[in-house]
C-alpha cells in the first residue's frame, strides 16, 4: 500500500509570504536575499527550540510570543510545522459523518493560529462550502492580531465564509465561559503549560461550551513530557462523563502510563518545504515527520471504531520493527498494550498486513496466540488495516 504523504497547500505558503513580507517558494529560499531573511528568522527559532528544552520554566515565564521577533519567527516555522496535525484526527472525527453547517469553533491558547489554520485547511479538502465561526483565545493580544492576519489572508482563497471573534484571555486563569457552544473545541500545544491541578474546570468549561454532538481536539508535542501529561489529562476525562474517541481504542486507563518511560505518539509523513529545510540545516533540528500525540474527546458517547462498524479495533503505538526474521511492534486495546511479533515463517495471506503497518495504523486482528511477555501472530492469524494512519484507504 502506497503512503499518502501530507502537503502544505500553496494557499497556506502565499498567506505567509503576504503577512511576513519573505519570498518562501522553493526557488526564492536559493536566492541571497532569501537566505539573509531566513537566517534571522533561524536564530529565533533557534532561541525557541532550546528555550523550551532547557530552562523550560523560565523560559515560559518570560511570555516569550511577546517578543515581535520571536514571533514572527514562530509563525514561520512553527505554525508552519504544526499547520498539518490537525488533519488527520480531523479526518478521524469527521470520517462517515456529515459537517454541521455554519461550524463554531473555539482555539484556546490559539498563538499564532496553527489549529485553527489546520481546521480550514481540513475543512477546504473536505469540499466544505458553507459559514466558519472561528473563536480564537490567547493570553497575548498580539498573538490574536497576528494569527488574525495569517488567518484571514489564507481565508482569501477559501470557498466558504470565515468570520474570527478574539478574546485576549489566559486559559490558566480558570474562569473562562462563554455565550455560545461550539462543534469543536481545539487546544494545540497548550494543555503542557497548564498546571494539572486546573484539569477538573477546564472539563468542566468544555462540558458547558460543547455541543451536544461535538468535540475537542487536543494536541501536544510528541516529546515524553508533553505526551503524558495529555495522556493523564484524557484518563481525568475518561473518569469524568467524557468519551475518548480516539486514537484510543479502549475506555479504561491509558496503559502507557504504567511505566514512566512510556509515552504515545503519532507520525505522519509530509513533504518539508524548503525553507524549514533550509532553518533544520542551520540550527541542526529535523522535521522530516510531523510528531505529536493528540487525543478527541466528546460527550456523547460515540467512538471511532463504532463510527467505523467494528466491535473490537486495535492502535499501533510503536515503531513497527523488521527484524532478521521477525516483525515486531506494540498494538493497544480493551487488553492493554502488548508487543506483538510476527515470525516471518508463519506469513500468510491473512495476516499478510502486518508487513505494511506502521505507528497508529487502526487494525483488527484475530486468532492471536497469547503468550506470558509478548502475543504471537500465527499463520491462523487474522490482521487487516481498517484505517491507515494517513487515511490512504478511505
Amino acid at each position: 500500500m502506497k503512503r499518502a504523504r501530507l502537503i502544505l497547500p500553496q494557499e497556506y505558503i502565499s498567506a505567509l509570504e503576504e503577512v511576513l513580507g519573505i519570498p518562501l517558494s522553493d526557488e526564492s529560499v536559493r536566492t541571497r536575499e532569501a537566505k539573509k531573511q531566513l537566517e534571522k528568522f533561524a536564530t529565533s527559532v533557534e532561541e525557541v527550540s532550546k528555550g523550551l528544552t532547557t530552562g523550560r520554566d523560565q523560559f515560559l515565564a518570560r511570555k516569550y510570543l511577546k517578543d515581535p521577533e520571536i514571533r514572527k519567527a514562530y509563525a514561520l516555522y512553527y505554525t508552519t510545522t504544526n499547520f498539518l496535525k490537525p488533519f488527520i484526527p480531523l479526518k478521524e472525527l469527521f470520517i462517515n459523518r456529515v459537517l454541521n453547517s455554519p461550524l463554531h469553533a473555539l482555539d484556546l491558547g490559539a498563538g499564532t493560529g496553527a489549529a485553527a489554520l489546520g481546521l480550514l485547511h481540513f475543512l477546504h479538502q473536505s469540499d466544505f462550502k458553507s459559514e466558519v465561526h472561528l473563536t480564537l483565545v490567547d493570553a497575548v493580544e498580539q498573538n490574536l492580531a497576528d494569527a488574525t492576519k495569517i488567518i484571514k489572508a489564507y481565508a482569501k482563497t477559501l470557498p466558504f465564509t470565515v468570520t474570527i471573534e478574539t478574546r485576549t484571555k489566559n486559559i490558566a486563569d480558570r474562569d473562562l465561559s462563554f455565550a455560545k457552544e461550539f462543534d469543536l473545541i481545539m487546544m494545540m500545544n497548550t494543555l503542557n503549560e497548564l498546571d494539572a491541578s486546573g484539569d477538573q474546570q477546564l472539563l468542566q468549561m468544555f462540558t458547558s461550551s460543547l455541543r451536544t454532538d461535538g468535540a475537542i481536539l487536543l494536541i501536544e508535542p510528541a516529546a515524553r513530557p508533553s505526551s503524558r501529561r495529555l495522556l493523564q489529562f484524557r484518563d481525568i476525562a475518561a473518569d469524568t462523563k467524557f468519551t475518548v474517541y480516539a486514537p484510543c481504542t479502549r475506555q479504561d486507563g491509558c496503559p502507557a502510563l504504567l511505566d514512566e518511560s512510556d509515552w504515545c505518539h503519532t507520525e505522519v509523513s509530509w513533504e518539508r518545504p524548503a525553507f524549514i529545510k533550509f532553518i533544520d540545516d542551520l540550527i541542526g533540528t529535523l522535521r522530516l515527520s510531523l510528531k505529536y500525540s493528540y487525543i478527541v474527546l466528546n460527550n456523547n458517547g460515540e467512538t471511532l471504531h463504532g463510527r467505523l462498524g467494528h466491535q473490537r479495533l486495535s492502535r499501533v503505538v510503536s515503531e513497527v520493527l523488521d527484524e532478521k526474521g521477525r516483525v515486531r511492534f506494540f498494538l493497544c486495546n480493551e487488553q492493554g498494550r502488548t508487543e506483538h511479533i510476527a515470525n516471518k515463517r508463519d506469513k500468510s495471506e491473512a495476516n499478510a498486513d502486518v508487513r505494511q503497518l506502521e505507528r497508529y495504523d487502526l487494525v483488527q486482528n484475530d486468532n492471536i496466540e497469547v503468550r506470558e511477555h509478548d502475543n504471537r501472530i500465527t499463520e491462523a492469524s487474522t490482521v487487516n488495516i481498517v484505517l491507515p494512519n494517513t487515511g490512504a484507504r478511505y
